[in-house]
């Protein structure tokens, strides 16, 4: 949502007598008719012929104003504005004009002291609530906001614009239930309200419930063709739900639409990671375009005092200092950091903070929060805290910053965990990996970055401290070997689906366990169904499963005797739980990065007799391990102990390669 404009005019025209008054009332009323009917530039035309017969009628510098800033040119569009401000200072209207303008330039700061203006003024001004609450929900002042919307809808209870963005900022509380009350009043007030079906869509893809998103998406979309984030919710639909095919098509018609949003832009190259037939150089042009369209000329590195020999001072940037995939493997790093080499600072770039995110902040000694800061202000502050290595966490993953990294602001920057490929940003200078998943040579060539293989592997995971002990292999008690895979089902591709019914048909009386958050729809589990049922597997074969919540989410392994890995893009933290919980698992050598991280699992805990060279070697090796229940039976029993000895859990010997790399990054 952005901050809205009041077109309304004031009553100065009761107060004119001069000969012009009725020309000037009926040019003014044309001019705002063709604004209201979305005619931009007739509305400028005849505001410019009004003015020339009266240059500083306040109306008419107003509307012409809004016009400049929905026109692209809120510079232009705030000095009309001000203008007819200067003549009746205390119009609401004009003052809450002036403070969308200012937002629409970057100028959060004087758009909310100007709306609180506003609302000095006149407490009553709906709109000028909405404004300042949609402000405050971008820099992360969440209850601030949610309190202006109340209001704005109090005042005016059918404002469905004002519900629409409540709505959104419930759903950032984590007010599931409340959000869907408020969102679903404002899609029943005006059901032709595209941004609210969006926002209805939303919530339920949150809730699970994927087919009604993908419905309320498709209603918005059919509302207003020309708005970009129904499509690219839709295509998070399609990819969530094992459609990545379908999802690439819809993004690059959201791409088509908003060209200039980079974060569309990085939600269509994730995509791409789960598409089997694209070769790994298409996917490298296509991250080197989102620097070429969207990438800052990097500002000027301020000079630095010479002194002697220094700690190193390394910012970490993420979304996701909480509970989250990425915390597994900050969590040894950070714990480990020798701090007489290394200065942690942590940039954070997320609203949720959670008891996680307390043991990250005990380890670092600086935390600041860039949430809802400009990459300008940002990189400034980074700037400020002399950082000498700079760490991107996300790749262009949800709640990126690439656009700061894009500035420079530190003078080495490199990519790290977060993302399985190239960043494409000529201002990112390496990324850590390591030869199992980046073999030397081929690698380099689809990188804009330089390669830092690390020996040894280039993770360290740090299990969970209420992980349930391993069970015994429950083909023991079943009599039949059971299949598993718990990865998102964005990763079950057709190949995939295609690949795993063979395994089956080879192996009968086996079965196939699936755990997704997607399950519980059951739309979604009948679509799965119907293409293994396509691929001669019935569905007595398949145990599907949704979120675990009464429980610890990994006793599911318990279930599972054998694993089977997704490609062309392999379970990272999903394969470490696995591993952890005991279950060996079978995976495919593929040839790029998103492909080859579970062979680098596997390598480092020793279980490299796990990983197939092809397809048909996949398939042959979960066969053959799926007949040998007596070796299934000690490897179940060795893997945790192996994984606990292995390189990948050792977080003071990797902490200590990765700072070795880190001074080869500032020597080079």
């Amino acid at each position: 949502s952005t901050p809205l404009y009041s077109s309304a005019a004031s009553d100065v025209y009761k107060r004119q007598n001069n000969a012009n008054n009725s020309n000037i009332k009926r040019l003014f009323k044309d001019a705002s008719q063709a604004h209201e009917a979305g005619d931009l530039t007739k509305a400028q035309t005849l505001c410019e012929v009004l003015l020339m017969q009266v240059p500083n009628d306040p109306d008419g510098l107003n509307l012409k104003g809004i016009i400049a800033c929905q026109l692209g040119d809120p510079a232009a569009g705030i000095v009309l504005i001000a203008r007819a401000s200067a003549e009746m200072p205390n119009n609401p209207s004009y003052l809450n004009n002036l403070g969308t303008g200012l937002s629409a330039l970057g100028r959060d700061h004087n758009a909310i002291l100007t709306y609180q203006r506003v609302l000095e003024l006149d407490p009553s001004h709906a709109m000028a609530h909405n404004n300042l609450a949609t402000i405050c929900r971008r820099i992360g002042q969440l209850d601030v906001a949610a309190n202006h919307y109340q209001k704005a809808i109090f005042l005016n209870p059918n404002y469905v614009e004002a519900m629409s963005n409540y709505g959104n900022t419930l759903l950032d509380m984590g007010a599931l239930s409340r959000a869907s009350d408020v969102l679903v009043k404002a899609v029943s007030l005006n059901p032709k309200y595209a941004p609210a079906q969006n926002n209805l869509g939303i919530l339920r893809q949150r809730q699970g419930r994927y087919e009604d998103a993908q419905n309320i998406f498709q209603t918005a979309i059919q509302i207003d063709p020309e708005f970009a984030d129904p499509y690219v919710n839709l295509a998070e639909v399609y990819k969530e739900t094992g459609r990545a095919e379908e999802a690439v098509a819809v993004y690059q018609k959201s791409l088509q639409l908003a060209p200039d949003l980079p974060s569309i832009h990085s939600n269509y190259l994730y995509a791409l990671n789960n598409i089997y037939t694209l070769s790994d150089e298409s996917i490298y042009k296509a991250h080197k375009q989102w620097d070429q369209r969207h990438a800052a000329q990097p500002l000027p590195q301020p000079p630095r005092a010479k002194t002697k020999a220094r700690t190193l001072k390394v910012g970490y940037v993420s979304p996701d200092f909480r509970r989250h995939s990425v915390s597994y493997f900050l969590m040894p790093i950070f714990a480990n950091h020798d701090p007489q080499k290394i200065e942690v600072t942590c940039y954070s770039n997320g609203l949720i903070e959670d008891e996680v995110t307390k043991k990250l902040k005990g380890f670092v000694p600086q935390w600041r929060s860039i949430f809802g800061m400009s990459d300008a202000d940002a990189a400034r502050l980074i700037q400020k805290d002399e950082i000498d290595i700079l760490v991107d966490l996300s790749g262009h993953t949800s709640g990126n910053r690439l656009p700061l990294f894009a500035l420079k602001p530190a003078p080495i920057q490199t990519s790290y965990l977060g993302y399985p490929t190239t960043t494409g940003l000529s201002a990112m200078d390496y990324r850590i990996t390591d030869a199992w998943a980046d073999p030397i040579g081929a690698s380099d060539q689809m990188h804009t970055e330089k390669l830092i293989r690390l020996d040894g592997g280039f993770l360290c995971y740090q299990p969970p401290d209420d992980a349930p002990n391993v069970g015994p292999a429950p083909c023991l008690e079943n009599e039949y070997i059971t299949f598993g895979s718990c990865n998102n089902l964005a990763k079950l591709t057709p190949q995939v689906i295609k690949v795993w019914a063979r395994i089956l048909q080879a192996v009968p009386h086996t079965k196939l366990l699936l755990k997704a958050k997607a399950l519980g729809d059951k739309a979604v589990r009948d679509r799965l169904i119907n293409a293994f049922t396509n691929e001669s597997i019935d569905k007595e074969r398949l145990i599907l499963r949704s979120w675990i919540t009464k429980k610890s989410p990994l006793s599911i392994y318990n279930e599972i005797d054998i694993a089977l890995d997704p490609f062309p893009y392999n379970g990272t933290t999903t394969l470490c739980e696995t591993l952890w919980m005991g279950v060996p698992t079978i995976v495919l050598e593929g040839r790029r990065h998103s492909a080859r991280v579970g062979h680098s699992l596997n390598s480092q805990v020793g279980l490299q007799g796990w990983t197939a060279p092809d397809i048909d070697g996949y398939v042959t090796l979960a066969t053959l391990r799926a007949n040998d229940v007596s070796n299934l039976r000690r490897i179940r029993e060795s893997v945790r102990d192996r994984m606990k000895n292995s390189s990948l859990c050792d977080g003071l010997a990797f902490t200590e390669r990765l700072e070795l790399a880190y001074a080869k990054m500032c020597k080079n």
